[in-house]
This record gives C-alpha cells, sequence and structure tokens, in this order.
C-alpha cells in the first residue's frame, strides 16, 4: 500500500511495508514491530500515525540539524528563541546560562503553544488579507473593464461626429462646386450667345451683299457697300470686345489647411493614457500572543534555571 519500509525489519535484512510511523523514532513499523514497539517500556508512549498520514506530512521541510555544525539539535535557546546543538552553546550561547533548556522540553505541548497557535491564527489572517485582497483585484479588474467599454464608445462617438462633420463639409463643398460651375456654365453661355447673334447678323450682310452684287444696280452696290462696312466694321469691333477678354476658366480645388494637417501631421486618432496611481490595501494584523511557549505547572520552575544534569552539560561545553 505504500513504499515506506518498516525499519526494524530493514535492519534485519526483511523489507516489509510499514503500516505505522513512530514520530519520535522516525520510523516504520510493520503491523508485527508495531506491537513490540508498544510493548516495550521505552516505546510505549511513542506516538504512532498511519502511513497514509504520515505521507502527508513527509515532504514539509522540516531542519532537523544545525546548520553550522551539522549536528542534530538537541537544545533551545528561550532567549534567541532558537533550536540548537551542542556545539552553538560555546560558539553563541555562552551567556544563555539557565534560559538553555532540552529541545524536547521546549516542544512539549508544542501543538497546543502560544506560538503554534499565533502561526495558525497568522496563516488564517494572511490568508483572509489575500482573499480580501484578490477581491479587490477582481474589483479594479471589472472597473477597467468598464473604463475600456467607455472609452471606446467615445472613440466610436468621435468617429461618428468626424464622420458627420466631415460629410457636412464635403456637402457643403460640393453644393459650392455645383454653384461655381453653373456660373462659368452660365457666363460662357452669355458670350456664346452673343457671339450667335453677332454671327448672324454678319451673314445677313453676306446675303445682302450677295444679292446686291448679282441683283443690285452699280449705285445701289455703291451706297450698300459703304452702310455694310460700317456695320460690319461695328460688329467687329463687338466680336474683338468680346473676344478680347473670354474668358478660361479652369475649376479647381483648395482644402483647408486644417484637412491637409490632418492627412499630413495627425498620425494618430488619440493616445490612450494609463492614469497609474497607488493605493494602500490596510493589512489586517493578527495579533500575536504574549507567550512562546505553554508550560505545564512543572514547567515553570525551569523559567529561570536548568535541571542540575542540564547545568552540568551546559558547564561542561563552555569549559570545552
Amino acid at each position: 500500500m505504500s513504499s515506506i519500509l518498516c525499519g526494524l525489519c530493514r535492519r534485519r535484512n526483511i523489507h516489509k511495508n510499514a503500516e505505522k510511523w513512530c514520530i519520535k523514532c522516525g520510523e516504520g513499523l510493520c503491523t508485527d514491530c508495531k506491537q513490540s514497539h508498544r510493548s516495550m517500556s521505552g516505546t510505549s508512549d511513542h506516538k504512532l500515525v498511519s502511513i497514509e498520514n504520515y505521507l502527508k506530512i513527509e515532504n514539509i521541510p522540516i531542519n532537523l540539524k544545525c546548520d553550522k555544525h551539522n549536528k542534530k539539535f538537541d537544545k533551545y535557546c528561550k532567549t534567541h528563541d532558537e533550536a540548537i546543538c551542542m556545539e552553538c552553546i560555546p560558539s553563541k550561547h555562552k551567556l544563555c546560562y539557565g534560559v538553555v533548556i532540552s529541545l524536547e522540553e521546549a516542544a512539549n505541548h508544542a501543538k497546543k503553544s502560544t506560538a503554534f497557535e499565533d502561526l495558525t491564527s497568522s496563516i488564517k489572517g494572511t490568508l483572509g488579507n489575500i482573499k480580501k485582497f484578490m477581491k479587490t483585484c477582481d474589483i479594479s479588474k471589472e472597473k477597467i473593464k468598464t473604463q475600456k467599454q467607455s472609452v471606446k464608445d467615445s472613440i466610436k462617438a468621435m468617429r461618428t461626429h468626424l464622420n458627420t462633420h466631415l460629410d457636412e463639409l464635403e456637402g457643403k463643398l460640393l453644393d459650392e462646386l455645383s454653384q461655381r460651375y453653373k456660373e462659368c456654365r452660365l457666363e460662357y453661355k452669355k458670350k456664346r450667345k452673343h457671339l450667335k447673334k453677332t454671327k448672324k447678323d454678319i451673314i445677313t450682310l453676306k446675303r445682302q451683299t450677295s444679292q446686291l452684287k448679282r441683283f443690285g444696280s452699280d449705285l445701289q452696290v455703291f451706297l450698300r457697300t459703304r452702310e455694310i462696312n460700317k456695320l460690319i466694321n461695328e460688329k467687329v469691333r463687338k466680336v474683338e470686345s468680346t473676344t478680347s477678354a473670354m474668358p478660361d476658366y479652369k475649376i479647381g480645388v483648395e482644402m483647408h489647411a486644417g484637412i491637409n494637417t490632418l492627412l499630413k501631421d495627425v498620425d494618430n486618432f488619440g493616445t490612450i493614457k494609463i492614469e497609474e496611481n497607488t493605493i494602500s490595501l490596510p493589512y489586517k494584523h493578527v495579533k500575536p500572543g504574549q507567550a512562546q511557549m505553554v508550560h505545564s505547572p512543572a514547567d515553570q520552575s525551569f523559567e529561570h534555571t536548568c535541571s542540575s544534569d542540564e547545568n552540568s552539560e551546559y558547564k561542561h561545553k563552555l569549559m570545552e
């Protein structure tokens, strides 16, 4: 069922899967060894947990050795609030006489300690804060989504307004073009009408001249020739007058400078601006307890003193 082997059996070169895990011994126990473990006086009080539950904490990183001396932690300094090995005492804890206790004693009732309760509360509070901050992020995300749509609508509205305005300007310009075109045509029409009338008059004079030549007497030709010459000269002057100021229209357009600027210099419809402000989200701290450990009444005598054995061990390390 598990890949954890029984430690006692393995030392006898027997491979059996463990059923329980001894927290204090730090090894697995098969069904048979579990019974022996519980029956022995030295291990009868050891707490056993199922392998399934042990696997839940197997990968939780717990440092059981001193990083500096590579020795197993076996002491705890109350002053520095840290687990230490015996090698740490001379180097760092010379002045901690009376406040260095065994790690086993320090860890007693650890699950009920204020420190553990503070840790649990701190984790719960931190998760609560993170949940609240994530909700704030979600609200802000929805807010900028609404703002984006608002900006998009503004851009479209401006485009519609510009289109309408440009359509109106285009319409006015086209109307002006039509009007000016009509005026030019009318002027050409007037000139042509005048020339046409002059042409008709001259054709009449031409016909009269031809008829006189064919049917009139010399006297009639003589007298009418002078009259027709005067009329022709008058018509010529009118034609010259008309053609000396003959209009030669060329229709064009000069675009408004603003339109040219729009096409030449305006290279974007607008600029998206992000106004970035910072807000301080209040972090709700969990007030920690005053004590770091909960001691039984018997433990209180160790608050400032150690057992005689520990004193001797502590003094021995200092003498080394």
